[in-house]
């Protein structure tokens, strides 16, 4: 995207933070799209397989059906070799766990899709990708609350959270002290969304800020950060940034001028 013009201006670089491709999803897909599926859920799924692009979009069901698939084959094809450590600490590990596995798939490590624990039969990687793609959407549709995966959002399940300490850790009062919103991305887009699987694809890690600055303008500069300007649950600015936050959209950073409504003046005791 940035070498596609020679002169970039804060229009362009807009749509780059918000940007929810993942190139590693692309990457994958010809082989994930080789399975064969064994009902009528795993066709409809690998049908919208076939016409995603890699764009994690909120309203995707591609993107859920995916994150299903994959997240399922990561542990086929890992768990049954690291035991305990896979499901506490290697599938956490989004970086090494993708790198792994693309190793597995497209550079010939298949030894890896064997299940070391079924002594008899020698699992290959076409036998995992089945196995891993039902489970998925087994595991999706739960999520989902929803059997068709063509009705399904990846933002349905994939919410950013803003906890609120210590209220978040008190049930009657989360609900008020607590934000969350609706986000498509993942670990690996540009507007970074890694999820945390052991609690259903919430989100807890995000661009907490970000700005555009115009150097040959500085009053033409943008920021956004998360929730608001507020600490105060109270106040109508708690929260009032975190929908252009969402939409990775922003407000004016302002050098010069007045200040509307109220101003707060800070002023050593003497």
């Amino acid at each position: 995207m940035i070498e596609q013009k020679s002169a970039l201006t804060i229009a362009d670089m807009r749509p780059m933070l918000g940007d929810v491709v993942s190139l590693h999803a692309r990457e994958l897909l010809p082989l994930l799209r080789e399975v064969t599926p064994n009902g009528s859920r795993e066709a409809a799924a690998l049908e919208l397989l076939r016409g995603w692009d890699g764009t994690m979009a909120g309203d995707s069901a591609a993107a859920a059906v995916f994150q299903g698939y994959y997240h399922a084959l990561l542990e086929a094809v890992f768990a049954d070799e690291l035991g305990e450590f896979f499901s506490e600490t290697y599938r956490h590990r989004r970086d090494f766990a993708a790198m792994a596995l693309r190793r597995v798939l497209l550079e010939g490590r298949r030894e890896w899709c064997d299940n070391v624990k079924t002594i008899d039969t020698t699992e290959d990687c076409a036998a995992i990708l089945a196995m891993a793609f039902s489970k998925g959407l087994a595991a999706m549709a739960t999520a989902q609350g929803e059997d068709d995966p063509t009705r399904w959002r990846w933002d349905r399940v994939h919410q950013a959270v803003f906890p609120h300490n210590p209220f978040s850790q008190v049930g009657a009062l989360r609900g008020i002290f607590e934000r969350r919103v609706a986000t498509g991305g993942d670990s690996f887009t540009i507007n970074v969304a890694p999820m945390r699987l052991n609690e259903g694809y919430l989100q807890y890690n995000a661009p907490s800020y970000r700005q555009i600055i115009d150097f040959a303008n500085l009053e033409e500069s943008r920021f956004i950060h998360t929730t608001g300007q507020s600490g105060h649950v109270l106040s109508n600015r708690y929260s009032d940034y975190l929908a252009l936050w969402q939409q990775t959209d922003d407000v004016p950073m302002r050098f010069s001028g007045t200040v509307e409504g109220e101003r707060l003046v800070l002023q050593p005791d003497r």
